[in-house]
Formats: C-alpha cells, sequence, structure tokens
C-alpha cells in the first residue's frame, strides 16, 4: 500500500489527537468519502482502501456517510428512459 503524510499546524494537529485515537484512520476515511462522491474510485476500491472484509461493510460505511451512489441526475437519466420506453409500448 502506498503511504501519504499530511502536513497541519501543530496545534491542530494536537487538538486533533485530544479527540481521536486514530487520526490516519480518520483521514483515510475522509479521502475514501471525497473520492467514492467524485466517482473516482468504486465502493469497490473503498473497501480495498480501507480494509474492508466484505461489501456490506463497505455499504454501512458508506450509508454512514451519507454517500449515495444514485445521484439526482441518475435518477432524471433514468426517469428519461423510462419516459422513452412507455412512449414506445404505447405506439
Amino acid at each position: 500500500m502506498e503511504e501519504y503524510s499530511v502536513i497541519i499546524p501543530d496545534r491542530m494537529a494536537r487538538q486533533s489527537e485530544r479527540h481521536s485515537e486514530n487520526v490516519s484512520q480518520q483521514f483515510g476515511e475522509a479521502l475514501a468519502i471525497q473520492k467514492y462522491r467524485t466517482r473516482e474510485f468504486t465502493a469497490f476500491q473503498i473497501g480495498e482502501m480501507l480494509g474492508h472484509t466484505s461489501r456490506w461493510e463497505t455499504d454501512a460505511f458508506l450509508k454512514k456517510h451519507h454517500c449515495h451512489g444514485y445521484t439526482e441526475e441518475d435518477f432524471e437519466k433514468d426517469g428519461k428512459t423510462l419516459d422513452e420506453l412507455l412512449d414506445e409500448a404505447v405506439r
């Protein structure tokens, strides 16, 4: 696995350490959430990145962080497709 370093001011680092036992894990999860929301990583890749042992664990993680793979754009596209199919069926 690749390892990255994040540089933040000392005061903020100390504050983060007081409120969490695993800051590194939090950064990894935040990155995973961002990459999933921007569709750069799939759910499978998120699970692999975070060391999840099942798809259910990954789904629970994504749900907990309000990461829904179905966007408003997807909904609108599906609606148009449904309208087209219904129009064809009526003819």
